[in-house]
């Protein structure tokens, strides 16, 4: 179904050129996104920031344009991949025009590179996206062998070996990664963006922070999921044995609606982490001693909304996360409590350090350290969003040049 789109171009500004003359263009880059693949429109729309409405053509792509980069963005509202007049419309734009399609692992991904991975046209290249924050194997969520005319990945965690034997045959052998480094592009920042933007903190957080609790509670508020017999359990009972920890009462209607849409229940955060005077959150990939835990686990870096919502807000936030993963974070020049309590490398002890102090602090050290780090960590939000609405050069250089 082709979306409704009546009025769009009247909303946007109007049509900036004649849609008619897309298909005259000569020797222009453009960029490609299917427009019900929110990850990829969603990275490709914050590439630059001085994108405008071009036109609205067809009914059928919504196409924008950067002035800066000289570069267009065409996002395809309705294409079934065994169209003819969809292939054509490729085959018309790459004549005389160099474009580049990004894909994620959303809806209908596979059909649309299975097309490219069998068109041979020299103008037309395509690439793949993985910005959202969780493990990414060599196998999963892509069978990164099958795709050999790929011109890059562009993730926000690691690409790590998958080591699991399907039907007793390994996938492949454990120099492809070695093999393909050239095409591999890491940036932990992507998963801040695409969540920045899931999450419509762009409508209700841009600027400065609105939520200001002058009488903030002398707690830590705590944000965690838990299971009884993780590492998570044992962290959060030592957070609680500090008698600091802020418990929050949840409602049958607050059970509800989280179960009937997960995606909103993240909202109540803009006010969950003003009530204290310190947060305590628990990533989901922690330091643990577990001799036994995978590979993957261990080497896959990524930062994940549970990070992002603790830099959206002035109250200081420990995070409970991977030595890496914190490493990563400090590298990007974000504040976090946990560097209040470093003693040579950071690893679990830098926690029992943090929850004893808690246990043992005195009114007068607890509020020493809200006014010492509160204005260390007001810095964290800016850096955010410095980083959403900058210009991708790197990235863009990559795809229009490749």
């Amino acid at each position: 179904m082709i979306p409704d789109f009546i009025g769009f171009d009247v909303l946007m500004g109007n049509n900036k050129i004649n849609p008619k003359d897309i298909f005259s263009f000569v020797n222009k880059k453009i960029i490609m996104s299917r427009w019900d693949d929110t990850i990829s429109t969603t990275w490709v729309h914050s590439l630059t920031s001085d994108r405008e409405f071009l036109c609205l053509l067809e009914n059928q792509y919504l196409i924008f344009y950067s002035k800066k980069f000289d570069l267009y963005f065409f996002y395809s509202l309705d294409i079934e991949f065994n169209d003819t007049d969809f292939k054509n419309k490729i085959l018309k734009l790459t004549k005389n025009n160099f474009v580049h399609i990004l894909i994620s692992h959303s809806t209908f991904c596979y059909e649309l590179i299975e097309f490219l991975s069998e068109v041979d046209i020299k103008n037309l290249k395509h690439s793949l996206l993985f910005p959202t924050a969780d493990p990414f194997l060599d196998t999963r969520p892509f069978n990164l062998k099958l795709y050999k005319k790929l011109s890059y990945i562009f993730s926000s965690t690691n690409i790590v070996k998958d080591l699991n034997v399907w039907d007793g045959i390994t996938w492949f052998g454990d120099t492809w990664l070695e093999n393909n480094i050239n095409k591999i592009y890491i940036d932990h920042k992507y998963s801040l963006a695409y969540y920045y933007f899931k999450f419509g903190l762009n409508f209700i957080q841009k600027g400065e922070n609105l939520i200001e609790i002058s009488n903030k509670k002398d707690k830590v508020f705590l944000y965690s999921k838990i299971n009884s017999k993780s590492n998570r359990y044992i962290a959060i009972n030592m957070a609680l044995n500090s008698n600091k920890i802020y418990e929050k009462v949840f409602s049958k209607e607050d059970i509800f609606f989280d179960y009937r849409n997960a995606d909103n229940y993240h909202t109540p955060f803009i006010i969950d982490y003003n009530i204290c005077k310190f947060n305590l959150i628990m990533e989901t990939n922690q330091p643990s001693n577990d001799d036994n835990e995978k590979d993957y686990e261990k080497e896959n870096i990524f930062l994940s909304e549970k990070t992002l919502k603790g830099l959206m807000v002035d109250t200081p936030c420990y995070i409970l996360l991977k030595p890496q993963t914190y490493k990563t974070l400090k590298e990007y020049g974000f504040y976090l409590l946990n560097s209040e309590f470093e003693d040579g490398e950071y690893d679990f002890s830098n926690y029992e350090r943090f929850c004893q102090w808690l246990k043992n602090c005195t009114d007068i050290e607890f509020n020493e350290m809200f006014e010492r780090a509160f204005e260390k960590s007001r810095k964290n939000k800016e850096l955010v969003e410095t980083y959403i609405y900058s210009d991708k050069e790197k990235e863009i250089n990559l795809l229009i040049n490749s």
